[in-house]
């Protein structure tokens, strides 16, 4: 709690320097706020890739998943620390405001 409080307190500072919402610092803030519950059973890509086409399929669109691998391969080669198996950082309110 004194971590996350101190946080809170340098969060204008670091918004103002730009690295509240560097990928630096995203390790840092996910130990401090995240949940890393996802961390649970790994899956692997193939799996993700099936689970994808299953859910195309439930949900009645074309299950050709292609380009959903190219826009995940995009979005997440800019960031290396997103990862759509676990998800981005999602601060609390405070941190975000």
């Amino acid at each position: 709690q004194a971590v996350q409080r101190m946080f809170f307190y340098i969060k204008d500072e670091l918004k103002e320097l730009g690295f509240l919402y560097s990928p630096f610092l995203k390790p840092v803030l996910q130990s401090v706020f995240g949940n890393i519950s996802y961390a649970e059973p790994p899956i692997t890509e193939a799996e993700y890739q099936l689970s994808l086409y299953r859910y195309k399929l439930d949900i009645g669109e074309d299950p050709n998943i292609l380009y959903d691998l190219i826009y995940f391969t995009i979005m997440y080669c800019q960031d290396p620390l997103n990862n759509p198996l676990t998800g981005t950082l999602c601060l609390p309110k405070e941190m975000r405001e």
